[in-house]
């Protein structure tokens, strides 16, 4: 995930909640979520070597183009990326696989020139999601595919509700007895 180091803290918690090293993304800086860094054994310092899919894409071309011969005429390298800091947003998902970049960097690996493949919008009043849904579909087109965060966490959401409704029958249970 490519980020505005400036204006990321206006829409998460991420670059705050760095448990080790910093949160500087400069150069080829990222940081990892702390289970990801611990089932890749990666440590603040330690080089993360990354191939894009538009790298893997290459590579089938160049191998399409080599076979047949012995030897191949061109590699393709990884970019390698410094991990500057671990961090913990007390989510797991995020922790497991995300790796944070600078939106520059994200925009270079991707091949997406000056453009983004999402972007986040913070709401005072989480509530209002759908509103808020609604006010920028009718600015930004019907192109454009809005999730809000509870269709996000939809999954989440439901087992919480399971987990609420079985409580409360063990309860009433424990109750009676």
């Amino acid at each position: 995930r490519g980020v505005d180091p400036r204006s990321e803290g206006k829409v998460s918690a991420l670059l705050s909640s760095v448990i080790a090293g910093t949160n500087d993304l400069r150069g080829n800086g990222i940081l990892v979520g702390n289970i990801f860094a611990r089932k890749m054994r990666l440590k603040v310092g330690d080089n993360l070597s990354v191939y894009s899919l538009q790298d893997f894409q290459k590579m089938k071309q160049v191998l399409k183009r080599n076979s047949g011969k012995d030897e191949l005429e061109e590699g393709l390298l990884p970019t390698e990326y410094e991990v500057r800091g671990i961090f913990d947003v007390g989510y797991y998902e995020l922790n497991d696989s995300f790796v944070v970049c600078s939106l520059a960097n994200a925009q270079d690996l991707f091949v997406l020139e000056n453009s983004v493949q999402g972007l986040m919008v913070m709401l005072h009043d989480p509530d209002n999601a759908n509103e808020a849904r609604k006010e920028l579909a009718s600015v930004l087109g019907p192109s454009v595919s809005i999730e809000t965060w509870e269709e996000q966490n939809s999954e989440m959401l439901d087992a919480l509700l399971v987990e609420k409704n079985v409580m409360f029958y063990l309860l009433f249970f424990i109750m009676i007895v």
